[in-house]
């Protein structure tokens, strides 16, 4: 299972997409014929999915289904780590700034025999978090900037300090957003491997 925390902007999403999933599906297909269950569990989708339709993250309505996506999360990442779909791959993207969100994910993954890698979004610099916003994530820019202020602060004030590596198997920290790149067409290319 592989845990992405850091605040919302952060990137998460993207990382996912177009530099860890394609990284850990690629040595599988090339050498060994053969294509690995990699299975991406988003809270943001889950609540668009529940709402049954798309919303931006920062919208009230998606706050308010919180409750409900998680209990759906966790249902599906326990159906996913049992037998017979013991999926090879978890991504989790979450903020992931919840001690107890963490913590039942490691007590999860430890009841089913899983490991818990945390890929942790720490940038050195704050505006890192803002860069490579949509324009329909700029609209509630100054309360998108407050939410996000508000997930840098507890990170870096809480996070950072209680994560601990007997919890989890790897501990890696992106310092920076120049993960991918996007064309003027819209393509988007990794810039780094995993």
């Amino acid at each position: 299972i592989i845990m992405l925390i850091g605040p919302s902007g952060s990137g998460k999403t993207t990382f996912a997409k177009h530099v860890l999933i394609p990284a850990l599906e690629k040595p599988f297909n090339e050498y060994k014929n053969f294509k690995p269950n990699v299975q991406y569990i988003s809270s943001d989708a889950i609540r668009q999915e529940l709402l049954g339709m798309e919303a931006d993250k920062f919208d009230n309505i998606m706050s308010e289904t919180s409750e409900l996506a998680f209990k759906l999360l966790f249902t599906k990442l326990d159906l996913l780590t049992t037998y017979p779909v013991n999926a090879e791959y978890i991504v989790l993207d979450t903020t992931g700034l919840s001690d107890e969100f963490r913590d039942q994910v490691v007590e999860l993954a430890d009841k089913n025999n899983y490991n818990v890698d945390a890929i942790i979004f720490d940038y050195k610099k704050v505006d890192e978090y803002k860069k490579n916003f949509t324009n329909s994530q700029n609209k509630g820019r100054e309360t998108n900037g407050k939410i996000i202020a508000s997930h840098i602060k507890r990170l870096r004030m809480e996070v950072l300090k209680t994560i601990k590596r007997g919890k989890y198997r790897n501990i890696t920290t992106i310092r920076s957003k120049d993960f991918v790149t996007e064309s003027p067409s819209g393509v988007i290319t990794p810039m780094c491997q995993v």
